[in-house]
C-alpha cells in the first residue's frame, strides 16, 4: 500500500523514490502506537505499584524490627535498674565451688544476667585488687574499657547478685559479655551465645591469658 513519488518530467536533478504511506497504513500505525503507549503506561504503573508495595513492606518491616529492638532494650534496662534476675539458681558446681545454673531455657541472644558490683576507675581498682589479695578475698573484679576510659566492676563483696558467681570455661562457654549504657552508666551484661537448656551451668570465658594469671590459675587454660 505505498504510492511512489516520481521525478517530474524535465527535471534534470535525479531524485530517489520515497515511500509515502497511505491513509490505511497511517491508521494502522496510529492504532499500534496507541496500543503500545497504553501497554507501556500499564507496565509502568504496575512497576510503580510493585515497587511501592515492596519498599513499603521493607519500610514496615524495618519499623517493626526497630520497635522490637527498642522494646527489648527497655525491658533489659528495666531488669537491670530493678535488680531483677530471673531463671537463675546458685548452687555447688563440681570441682569449682559455687556456680550459676539455668532454671529456665534461654534462647540465643537472650539477656541472662548482669555482672553487678561497684563501678570504679582503673586506679582505684588496682588499689582494691592489692587489698583483696592481702585479704585472700578472691578475684571478683571485671576490668573493661568504655569510651576510651578504663573501668572496673568490683563484685568482691558478698551479695545476693548472681553474676559474680559465674564460672569460667574457655571451650564450653554459653554466655558472652557485652557493655551497655544504662542512664549514662556503663554496665556489663551477659547474653546467651546459643540455646541454653534448663539445668545447664552458665559459663563464660574470663579471657585472661596473661602468663602470671595462667601460672596462678591454670584452669584459665580450659
Amino acid at each position: 500500500d505505498y504510492s511512489p513519488l516520481m521525478a517530474k518530467p524535465g527535471n534534470t536533478k535525479r531524485r530517489s523514490l520515497t515511500n509515502v504511506p497511505t491513509k490505511k497504513y497511517t491508521q494502522k500505525i496510529s492504532l499500534e502506537r496507541s496500543f503500545n503507549e497504553s501497554f507501556l503506561v500499564l507496565i509502568f504503573r504496575n512497576a510503580q505499584s510493585t515497587l511501592y508495595e515492596f519498599y513499603g513492606i521493607r519500610k514496615s518491616t524495618r519499623v517493626c524490627e526497630n520497635e522490637k529492638k527498642t522494646k527489648q532494650q527497655n525491658c533489659v534496662h528495666g531488669l537491670i535498674k530493678n535488680k531483677i534476675e530471673e531463671g537463675l539458681e546458685a548452687k555447688e558446681s563440681p570441682g569449682k565451688g559455687r556456680g550459676i545454673f539455668a532454671t529456665k531455657a534461654f534462647k540465643k541472644g537472650d539477656f541472662v544476667v548482669e555482672y553487678a558490683g561497684d563501678l570504679t576507675d582503673y586506679k582505684t581498682a588496682i588499689k582494691r585488687e592489692h587489698i583483696h589479695e592481702k585479704n585472700n578475698s578472691g578475684s571478683y573484679m571485671y576490668f573493661f574499657k568504655f569510651k576510651n576510659k578504663k573501668y572496673c566492676i568490683d563484685a568482691t563483696s558478698e551479695t545476693d547478685r548472681m553474676g559474680r558467681l559465674l564460672n569460667h570455661s574457655r571451650q564450653n562457654f554459653n554466655i558472652i559479655s557485652k557493655i551497655i549504657e544504662v542512664d549514662n552508666i556503663p554496665r556489663i551484661v551477659f547474653h546467651a551465645t546459643h540455646e541454653i537448656p534448663i539445668g545447664a551451668e552458665l559459663l563464660y570465658d574470663y579471657g585472661d591469658r596473661s602468663p602470671l594469671s595462667l601460672k596462678n590459675y591454670p584452669w584459665l587454660r580450659y
